[in-house]
């Protein structure tokens, strides 16, 4: 039976969005990883939608991602930290941008003429092969499942759309069709443009179509369009950087340095494409310097000879030669003058992974014509099979940010980058005892890395090996005198010290090098908590919240002096708020132990000091003021069972020494 183009546009599209889902089925359980901990686990802004509706961000010229912030609160809004959610976002943004080029595809191979006319089947094929082959390709993981370069996979999704939507217009005959589809053109435009930077593509891909499919329509030449959008893709760029500075988006490298290293980069990009098994979020890039050099000559010329072939090619195989100057018009901002910080990215390639599509769907028909057998297609679905569990592999890769970097360090073992966020990933998850080996590792490979040795410093300080944090620190300091972090740390070590002084100015240096980080206030705080200044220890730890809301340390001292102002009320909230943030944080519930304690609510105090001891049952503290309650309610058997585990744990502990002899001399008293 014989089904209509509206039956297969339908099977097509079940098609695609049901593999691609299988595919990346296994992402949607990912944590969140890298840059996700600060742009939304950590970044209060996303709780409310209007701080990105109602912002001045969305007439920003560079760095406007107002659309993909929006998102991120969207998702928030919906089901807050949950990252199913914000993957599932993810995954629908790389479904539609696989129909759009399905329906692009469909759209566009009308418009060429082949030596042999394709068959209805064919006409189907060819799109459907080129989107599963975008949608499916493992290198699109990068912005698939690492959730925040959804600024990337929206950036493309709205390129696709706005090429496709003025495709529509071009053929549209009547007036009032092609002013919609020219309508939804410049929001998809705006869309991309609003997601990152690279939404910009879309000038490049409509100038694509338009020269190699649409200008020659019916035999009449309709170069105008061809020019206008050259002749604007020229002049507001100019007009623009007429009276604004150049973009430098990274001082770490110059613009003829980045252009040189690019060459290789876009090599190894291509090279990933056609053999997808070296992917990883940190490849190890040597900058490149001079142009007379084997890394930057090779690759150049290589750029040179496909795009040269694209030209030859354009007059007999039309569609290789239009994926050819797709792939190297998605790289052309983020490759060539403009530096970013990171010579390398795979998620950059989004975009131009589309001419790779384009490329193998057109080998595969091609071949298809050449053979009346089936073996074209049992090799292409193989290649799609081998396409997906490599994606599948990759998302597993993404599961979390320990196997992430561990994924790394393997793949590019000389990458120093790589074990300091392996190191540092560790060091979050507790484990750091292989923290401190991955973050030596990362020094041994680069000295000079003081990323490294500051989280080194770090876990150090977690060990109580402060001697050694406090090298480390100072190490960092010698490298850079206003590091607010080496300074924030150091002080804490001198605050265990005893020297309070001290501390004091290094946590008051740290605030002057970045007056908004939350834990230097925090750690101020502390400071004038034990001065007995309370006034001025609530103040900075209010300041704390104030630049964290989700510092739960800040909700819970704030609580401490609180109870000492006796304000008892909002020293209850604070403790409480604390618990909302981290549900099976121990000391909120100590404090609301001696909170209610002191209002003589004694069934109040014991429950929330049993919990505080079901989460850590050998907190001294927990122990010790359980005791202290026991006695208030006369148990004194019980009181004397917790003051004898706290000996027990802390053999030393003068309270417990005290609180057991008095319990003692009670006992025998009573006898």
């Amino acid at each position: 039976m014989k089904l209509s183009q509206a039956n297969l546009n339908l099977l097509s599209i079940s098609i695609i969005a049901a593999v691609i889902f299988l595919f990346y089925l296994n992402s949607i359980n990912n944590s969140f990883n890298y840059d996700d901990g600060y742009l939304i686990e950590n970044n209060p802004k996303i709780e409310r939608l209007d701080n990105y509706i109602f912002t001045n961000n969305w007439f920003r010229t560079f760095n406007n991602r107002s659309l993909t912030y929006l998102s991120f609160a969207l998702n928030y809004s919906l089901g807050e930290l949950n990252p199913e959610g914000y993957h599932l976002f993810n995954l629908a943004v790389q479904i539609i941008s696989s129909l759009g080029i399905y329906f692009l595809v469909l759209i566009l191979i009308g418009f060429v003429k082949w030596k042999k006319p394709l068959i209805q089947r064919e006409r189907v094929l060819f799109p459907l092969a080129a989107a599963l082959v975008f949608g499916l390709h493992p290198i699109q993981t990068d912005a698939v499942s690492y959730i925040t370069q959804r600024m990337a996979s929206m950036a493309g999704m709205f390129v696709i759309l706005s090429t496709l939507s003025y495709v529509r217009f071009r053929i549209a005959d009547k007036f009032f069709i092609k002013s919609i589809w020219l309508g939804l053109c410049i929001i998809a435009f705006a869309g991309g443009f609003l997601s990152k930077e690279s939404g910009l593509y879309a000038l490049l891909t409509i100038m694509l179509v338009e020269f190699f499919f649409l200008r020659k329509r019916e035999g009449k030449e309709t170069d105008y369009y061809l020019y206008g959008m050259i002749a604007a893709y020229v002049i507001v760029p100019s007009v623009y950087f007429l009276v604004n500075p150049f973009p430098y988006l990274s001082t770490d490298h110059g613009v003829v340095e980045y252009f040189f290293t690019q060459q290789k980069v876009i090599l190894t990009y291509l090279g990933l494409l056609f053999y997808p098994l070296n992917l990883h979020v940190a490849h190890l890039v040597t900058p490149e310097k001079f142009f007379f050099s084997f890394a930057v000559i090779g690759p150049m010329l290589v750029h040179i000879g496909l795009t040269t072939a694209g030209f030859f090619l354009y007059r007999n195989h039309k569609w290789l030669s239009f994926s050819i100057f797709w792939f190297y018009a998605g790289l052309i901002l983020e490759s060539s003058l403009f530096p970013l910080p990171y010579f390398m990215n795979e998620y950059r390639v989004y975009i131009s992974a589309a001419g790779f599509a384009f490329a193998v769907s057109y080998g595969f028909i091609y071949i298809r014509q050449l053979t009346t057998r089936s073996y074209p297609l049992v090799i292409f679905v193989v290649l799609l099979i081998f396409y997906g569990m490599l994606t599948r592999d990759r998302n597993e890769a993404w599961q979390d940010p320990v196997s992430l970097w561990t994924d790394n360090t393997e793949k590019s073992p000389e990458n120093p980058e790589g074990f300091n966020a392996l190191g540092y990933a560790l060091y979050q998850s507790g484990r750091y005892m292989y923290a401190l080996e991955a973050l030596t590792k990362a020094i041994q490979l680069d000295p000079n890395y003081y990323k490294a040795v500051l989280n080194r410093g770090m876990v150090y300080s977690e060990l109580d090996q402060d001697k050694l944090a406090l090298e480390d620190f100072e190490r960092v300091l010698k490298q850079d005198s206003t590091n607010y972090l080496a300074l924030s740390n150091k002080g804490t070590i001198l605050a265990k010290r005893g020297d309070l002084e001290a501390a004091k100015q290094h946590y008051l240096k740290s605030l002057k090098s970045n007056p908004i980080y939350f834990r230097v206030y925090y750690n101020l705080g502390q400071y004038y908590y034990e001065k007995s200044d309370y006034d001025s220890a609530y103040l900075c730890y209010t300041e704390s919240i104030k630049n964290n809301p989700k510092f739960r340390n800040a909700f819970n001292n704030r609580g401490v002096v609180l109870m000492e102002q006796k304000k008892l009320e909002e020293s209850l909230a604070d403790f409480f708020q604390a618990l909302r943030l981290s549900p099976d944080y121990v000391d909120p519930y100590i404090n609301l132990g001696i909170l209610f304690r002191n209002k003589e609510n004694f069934d109040a105090a014991l429950y929330h000091l049993n919990r505080a001891l079901m989460l850590e049952p050998h907190s001294p503290e927990g122990l010790f003021q359980r005791s202290i309650t026991y006695m208030k309610i006369a148990r004194l058997d019980l009181a004397k069972d917790d003051a004898e585990a706290l000996i027990r744990i802390r053999g030393n502990d003068p309270r417990a020494i005290s609180l057991l002899e008095y319990l003692e001399n009670n006992e025998k008293s009573a006898k």
